[in-house]
């Protein structure tokens, strides 16, 4: 039995989070793990003294999330090159990139002390930028970086190159650059493709083209991307994994390369991409 330290980190906004956090410790710990869960989940569901979400993987050595694929983006994020393999019990809704659900988590909880799982690495984006304040940030997101209009409802035009050439100056209500895993996410609902995770690939994705040739464009992740502004100074936002977006400075270029960090997803012994497709999009294999 593999008693590794493991964090817990809860959604606080889902129903029934606070006791299904204390089912999930105590049933790690009748099975001999330690559990450290983070402050907010231990302020939650009493479970004692937490540890700062953006410094928990020092602590543990695997988490265990409740919550959906939000939690999940959310808890990557944060623990930025401390993460460690991240296994999700969905409740959410569609949980594209969660390990079980709350109806398996005995079982779940036996398998993943048993160390009877797989690590699914998966690749990330790298963002730098300077905000609309003169802010120069790096962040990195796991499905994709946005590039969008602000409030006033006119279009924006943004020039894309790739590795220095130009490829195209896209018009609409924005850009999506999405990662393989983030395939399946904003960038699905945009019209762009489904995309392996191991692909080594990004995809960039108009979002409301204004022309109908614009379409979404699979390029090589180990080229730099440079995403450049144009015409009008109406407000432009960058926002990472649906996250709150930031103002852009339009004067400076908007970087994108692969990250330097991939975050390793658990997954169970079985786990097939598409067989996760064919459950969560509802493809039956008709005709229509």
């Amino acid at each position: 039995m593999d008693h590794a330290r493991t964090g817990l980190v809860a959604n606080p906004t889902k129903p029934g989070a606070a006791a299904l956090a204390r089912r999930m410790a105590e049933a790690l710990r009748m099975r001999g793990a330690e559990v450290v869960p983070d402050e907010a989940t231990a302020e939650l569901a009493g479970l004692g003294e937490g540890i700062p979400l953006g410094e928990l993987g020092r602590h543990v050595d695997r988490v265990v999330i409740l919550g959906g694929d939000g939690t999940l983006l959310r808890t990557a994020s944060l623990m930025g090159a401390l993460v460690r393999p991240l296994a999700a019990v969905n409740i959410g809704r569609l949980g594209f990139l969660t390990t079980t659900t709350v109806e398996e988590l005995d079982e779940f909880v036996d398998v993943l002390l048993a160390g009877a799982y797989e690590i699914s690495l998966r690749r990330t984006i790298e963002a730098t930028f300077v905000t609309a304040d003169g802010v120069a940030m790096v962040r990195s997101g796991l499905n994709e970086i946005g590039v969008t209009r602000g409030a006033i409802s006119r279009t924006v035009t943004v020039e894309v190159r790739i590795g220095g050439e130009f490829l195209n100056a896209y018009s609409g209500d924005g850009l999506l650059v999405a990662t393989p895993t983030g395939s399946t996410a904003y960038s699905l609902s945009a019209g762009g493709p489904i995309i392996h995770p191991g692909a080594e690939v990004f995809c960039i994705t108009p979002v409301c083209p204004h022309a109908i040739a614009n379409r979404s464009c699979i390029v090589r992740d180990d080229v730099a991307i440079e995403l450049h502004p144009v015409g009008r100074t109406d407000e432009l936002l960058l926002s990472i994994d649906g996250g709150d977006p930031l103002p852009l400075c339009r004067e400076r270029v908007v970087m994108l390369r692969r990250g330097p960090v991939d975050v390793p997803l658990v997954t169970l012994r079985g786990f097939s991409f598409y067989g996760i497709l064919r459950q969560k999009l509802q493809w039956h294999g008709g005709n229509v």
